[in-house]
């Protein structure tokens, strides 16, 4: 069995990218072999320097499950803490999870379903997006 590692493309942010590498003080050598290890470090730097973007994320989870997500941790973290407190605000986190993934599944379908896109492929992606109860 072979295992598929998915490769991430980091994307830094373009102007200021842009902005280091017309900035950045380069030098040329007359041996092509020092000319390219400078410009291998000179690119590195530049790199290192630019930040790098953050991804764009749908709003997977609800702001008020985030919320709920919040008060089911201080229980957890409250030593003086009852367990009865600790399970139901994990009951309760637990289903209002459910019931966030259940309805961002239909938005993902309802979406896949408007723009006339593949639905067994939309449903293939969405199964990531599943919890066991």
């Amino acid at each position: 069995m072979s295992s598929i590692k998915k490769k991430c493309q980091i994307v830094h942010v373009e102007n200021t990218l842009d902005n280091f590498l017309s900035n950045h003080n380069w030098q040329i050598k007359d041996d092509p072999t020092e000319d390219y290890e400078l410009l291998v470090e000179g690119l590195k730097k530049c790199i290192d320097f630019a930040p790098v973007t953050q991804p764009r994320r749908t709003d997977r989870i609800s702001y008020t499950m985030k919320e709920l997500l919040k008060k089911q941790r201080k229980p957890k973290l409250d030593p003086n803490a009852k367990h009865l407190e600790r399970v139901l605000s994990s009951a309760s986190c637990r289903r209002a999870m459910q019931k966030n993934l259940h309805q961002y599944r239909q938005k993902e379908l309802l979406e896949a379903t408007r723009e006339s896109s593949n639905l067994k492929k939309s449903r293939w992606n969405l199964c990531d997006y599943s919890i066991s109860l």
